[in-house]
Protein backbone atom coordinates (compact mmCIF):
# COMPACT_ATOMS: atom_id res chain seq x y z
CA UNK A 1 0.00 0.00 0.00
CA UNK A 2 1.37 3.33 -0.69
CA UNK A 3 1.16 5.73 1.86
CA UNK A 4 3.56 8.96 2.85
CA UNK A 5 5.07 6.51 5.43
CA UNK A 6 5.85 4.28 3.08
CA UNK A 7 7.26 5.96 0.52
CA UNK A 8 8.99 8.06 3.06
CA UNK A 9 10.65 4.56 4.07
CA UNK A 10 11.85 3.48 1.01
CA UNK A 11 13.12 6.72 -1.10
CA UNK A 12 14.68 8.74 1.99
CA UNK A 13 15.62 5.96 4.30
CA UNK A 14 18.00 4.78 1.80
CA UNK A 15 20.97 3.70 4.36
CA UNK A 16 20.45 -0.17 5.65
CA UNK A 17 20.38 0.69 9.31
CA UNK A 18 17.66 3.44 9.10
CA UNK A 19 16.13 0.46 7.31
CA UNK A 20 16.34 -1.69 9.83
CA UNK A 21 15.54 0.37 12.75
CA UNK A 22 12.24 0.87 10.68
CA UNK A 23 11.55 -2.78 10.28
CA UNK A 24 11.78 -2.79 14.53
CA UNK A 25 9.43 -0.09 14.89
CA UNK A 26 7.42 -1.44 12.26
CA UNK A 27 7.09 -4.97 13.88
CA UNK A 28 7.03 -3.23 17.36
CA UNK A 29 3.96 -1.05 16.58
CA UNK A 30 2.19 -4.26 14.77
CA UNK A 31 2.75 -5.84 18.20
CA UNK A 32 1.45 -3.39 20.80
CA UNK A 33 -1.95 -3.47 18.76
CA UNK A 34 -2.07 -7.62 18.37
CA UNK A 35 -4.95 -9.20 20.82
CA UNK A 36 -4.11 -11.04 23.91
CA UNK A 37 -4.30 -14.84 23.97
CA UNK A 38 -7.71 -15.66 24.95
CA UNK A 39 -7.22 -17.24 29.01
CA UNK A 40 -7.68 -20.62 29.17
CA UNK A 41 -7.89 -21.88 24.91
CA UNK A 42 -5.46 -24.00 25.82
CA UNK A 43 -7.49 -26.08 28.14
CA UNK A 44 -9.98 -28.74 27.21
CA UNK A 45 -13.06 -28.69 29.53
CA UNK A 46 -14.76 -31.76 30.25
CA UNK A 47 -18.14 -31.84 31.15
CA UNK A 48 -19.78 -35.00 33.17
CA UNK A 49 -23.44 -35.65 33.90
CA UNK A 50 -23.81 -36.05 37.51
CA UNK A 51 -26.83 -37.54 38.32
CA UNK A 52 -27.68 -36.20 42.31
CA UNK A 53 -31.07 -38.08 42.45
CA UNK A 54 -30.49 -40.38 45.11
CA UNK A 55 -28.02 -37.58 47.09
CA UNK A 56 -29.13 -37.02 50.41
CA UNK A 57 -27.95 -33.85 52.15
CA UNK A 58 -26.55 -34.50 55.33
CA UNK A 59 -28.10 -33.48 58.01
CA UNK A 60 -26.21 -30.93 60.21
CA UNK A 61 -27.23 -30.55 64.05
CA UNK A 62 -25.65 -27.16 64.91
CA UNK A 63 -27.24 -25.55 61.85
CA UNK A 64 -30.76 -25.69 63.28
CA UNK A 65 -29.76 -24.06 66.55
CA UNK A 66 -28.39 -21.47 64.67
CA UNK A 67 -31.68 -20.92 62.62
CA UNK A 68 -33.69 -21.43 66.28
CA UNK A 69 -31.45 -18.56 67.83
CA UNK A 70 -32.19 -16.36 64.86
CA UNK A 71 -35.07 -17.00 64.87
CA UNK A 72 -35.98 -16.07 68.56
CA UNK A 73 -33.24 -13.36 68.40
CA UNK A 74 -35.20 -11.95 65.01
CA UNK A 75 -38.66 -12.11 67.44
CA UNK A 76 -36.60 -10.11 70.25
CA UNK A 77 -35.98 -7.23 68.14
CA UNK A 78 -39.29 -7.26 66.98
CA UNK A 79 -40.97 -7.13 70.35
CA UNK A 80 -38.69 -4.61 71.26
CA UNK A 81 -39.54 -2.51 68.31
CA UNK A 82 -43.31 -3.02 69.16
CA UNK A 83 -42.64 -1.99 72.79
CA UNK A 84 -40.64 1.40 71.46
CA UNK A 85 -43.43 2.30 68.72
CA UNK A 86 -46.39 1.76 70.39
CA UNK A 87 -47.12 4.85 72.23
CA UNK A 88 -46.39 7.08 69.75
CA UNK A 89 -48.73 4.98 67.55
CA UNK A 90 -51.25 5.08 70.35
CA UNK A 91 -50.62 8.79 70.52
CA UNK A 92 -51.18 9.22 66.68
CA UNK A 93 -54.51 7.05 66.58
CA UNK A 94 -55.49 9.31 69.61
CA UNK A 95 -55.25 12.27 68.08
CA UNK A 96 -57.02 11.02 65.15
CA UNK A 97 -59.75 10.11 67.57
CA UNK A 98 -59.49 13.30 69.22
CA UNK A 99 -59.71 15.32 65.82
CA UNK A 100 -62.94 13.29 64.67
CA UNK A 101 -64.14 14.26 68.10
CA UNK A 102 -63.57 18.13 67.68
CA UNK A 103 -65.21 17.61 64.24
CA UNK A 104 -68.40 15.99 65.81
CA UNK A 105 -68.81 18.85 68.19
CA UNK A 106 -68.28 21.70 66.05
CA UNK A 107 -71.38 19.81 63.94
CA UNK A 108 -73.40 19.27 66.99
CA UNK A 109 -73.16 22.83 68.40
CA UNK A 110 -74.25 24.58 65.10
CA UNK A 111 -77.09 21.33 65.20
CA UNK A 112 -78.13 22.71 68.61
CA UNK A 113 -78.07 26.42 67.75
CA UNK A 114 -80.53 25.57 64.93
CA UNK A 115 -82.65 23.78 66.72
CA UNK A 116 -82.48 26.53 69.79
CA UNK A 117 -83.78 28.80 67.00
CA UNK A 118 -86.52 26.95 65.66
CA UNK A 119 -87.55 26.46 68.93
CA UNK A 120 -87.57 30.13 70.27
CA UNK A 121 -89.56 30.50 66.25
CA UNK A 122 -91.94 27.89 67.42
CA UNK A 123 -92.66 29.39 71.02
CA UNK A 124 -93.07 33.02 70.50
CA UNK A 125 -96.59 34.49 71.12
CA UNK A 126 -97.02 35.39 67.63
CA UNK A 127 -96.52 32.01 66.30
CA UNK A 128 -98.46 30.43 69.32
CA UNK A 129 -101.11 32.99 68.98
CA UNK A 130 -101.80 31.45 64.84
CA UNK A 131 -101.49 28.10 65.36
CA UNK A 132 -104.00 28.14 68.06
CA UNK A 133 -106.74 30.03 65.74
CA UNK A 134 -105.53 27.48 62.81
CA UNK A 135 -106.55 24.73 65.31
CA UNK A 136 -109.51 26.65 66.68
CA UNK A 137 -107.80 27.41 69.74
CA UNK A 138 -109.06 30.92 71.55
CA UNK A 139 -109.23 32.31 74.33
CA UNK A 140 -112.06 30.22 76.72
CA UNK A 141 -115.90 32.05 76.18
CA UNK A 142 -117.91 32.94 79.21
CA UNK A 143 -120.06 29.21 79.37
CA UNK A 144 -116.39 27.45 79.73
CA UNK A 145 -115.26 29.23 82.66
CA UNK A 146 -115.51 27.26 85.98
CA UNK A 147 -114.95 29.22 89.31
CA UNK A 148 -114.19 27.81 92.18
CA UNK A 149 -115.30 28.81 95.88
CA UNK A 150 -112.81 27.98 98.37
CA UNK A 151 -115.05 26.54 101.98
CA UNK A 152 -113.69 27.66 105.01
CA UNK A 153 -111.91 24.70 106.09
CA UNK A 154 -109.36 24.87 102.79
CA UNK A 155 -110.93 22.66 100.54
CA UNK A 156 -112.14 24.05 97.04
CA UNK A 157 -115.37 23.21 95.29
CA UNK A 158 -116.25 23.98 91.99
CA UNK A 159 -119.52 25.92 91.28
CA UNK A 160 -121.16 25.31 87.86
CA UNK A 161 -121.98 28.89 86.41
CA UNK A 162 -124.29 26.98 83.61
Amino acid sequence: MATLATLYNRFVTARSEDRGRAEIMREQAIADYRLPAVPFEDVYWFVKRVNNSQVMRAADPAARSVCWRLLGGTGLVVLALTAVLLPSVSNLFAGFQYQSLVQEKQRLDIERASLELQLADATSPAKVQSMAAQRGFGPPTADKVVYLDVKTDGSLSAKNTR
